[in-house]
């Protein structure tokens, strides 16, 4: 079947960057969990709680807290009340929070930054658009598998 190849080709496109990111990440001696949290907060710096990081990362709160934690005890964030909501708080970086996630996110911006040069701007923007599109496509099937008596708008 042509479809068994194409997903294939996927999986080893998926593998690839997944082992790429954790190769990244261990070399700042971190997690992939970790790099992808201090990006949420480095791109949320005004609105970046542990739900938000649960829900957009797919991790258990156990998971996400206890990365949370471990950045606190090296003093690389804060934990402020949520003026709108008391149950969570804000995450923001402390200076030296700053400091660390803009060199440890550099590790992975650089090569993406450059491998995004490569390929040209026809190229790339086409990899995005179709990448974007094929996410969503995805996203409703498994909606509509996970929650068949649910209908939602497509965005």
């Amino acid at each position: 079947m042509q479809y068994s190849k194409d997903i294939r080709r996927y999986y080893d496109f998926w593998f690839g960057l997944n082992d790429i990111s954790n190769q990244l990440a261990k070399s700042k001696g971190i997690t992939v969990n970790t790099w992808c949290i201090l990006y949420l907060i480095d791109q949320h710096p005004d609105s970046c709680t542990m739900k938000f990081i649960c829900e957009k990362m797919l991790l258990p709160k156990q998971t996400v807290h206890s990365a949370l934690t471990v950045l606190a005890k090296k003093g690389y964030i804060v934990r402020v009340p949520h003026p709108e909501d008391k149950r969570n708080k804000l995450l923001h970086f402390t200076e030296a929070g700053q400091k660390y996630a803009d060199e440890v996110l550099s590790v992975f911006y650089r090569p993406e930054s450059e491998a995004m040069e490569m390929i040209g701007e026809e190229v790339k923007n086409n990899f995005l658009e179709s990448s974007y599109i094929f996410y969503q496509a995805l996203r409703e099937v498994f909606e509509q598998e996970m929650f068949p008596n649910q209908r939602k708008e497509r965005n």
